[in-house]
């Protein structure tokens, strides 16, 4: 599929009212939340650039080649974001960083660990379940 053909994808997916800033800025700061990485704020910050160029052009604010024109570099941002993410992460599986040094590039503090690492083991046991439980159901 082209990238035109996604950029007109995803600006039919972008709701006609949205309050993307508040509703991120809220989620930021929710404790009960798993806290967001230096990755993860840029990308929501992308994401809210892009669905606001969604929003001035469909009121006319700008042309629809200007909205290309920032969907374009919204989507080469979020894939050297991501690129970065992954290199870190693979960096870190590796043993090539420390843990100090991954979540320092990360972002997380001790305190964000915590709140993550409870959500991954969570994450590992619904997992390992469903896994068993298909096991069980293919070999009895």
């Amino acid at each position: 599929m082209s990238s035109l053909s996604n950029t007109h994808l995803a600006f039919n997916r972008i709701p006609q009212s949205s309050n993307i800033p508040a509703a991120a800025s809220a989620e930021m700061q929710n404790n009960d939340k798993l806290p967001l990485s230096k990755q993860g704020a840029a990308i929501l910050k992308i994401n809210q650039e892009f669905a606001s160029a969604c929003h001035r052009v469909k009121r006319g604010e700008i042309t629809h080649a200007e909205f290309l024109r920032i969907t374009s570099d919204c989507l080469d941002r979020a894939r050297v974001q991501q690129e970065a993410s992954w290199l870190l992460c693979e960096q870190a599986r590796k043993g090539e960083i420390s843990r100090e040094e991954f979540g320092s590039k990360i972002g997380y503090s001790e305190e964000d660990w915590r709140k993550v690492r409870a959500k991954v083991e969570r994450q590992m046991e619904v997992q390992r379940a469903e896994m068993e439980a298909e096991a069980h159901a293919r070999f009895h």
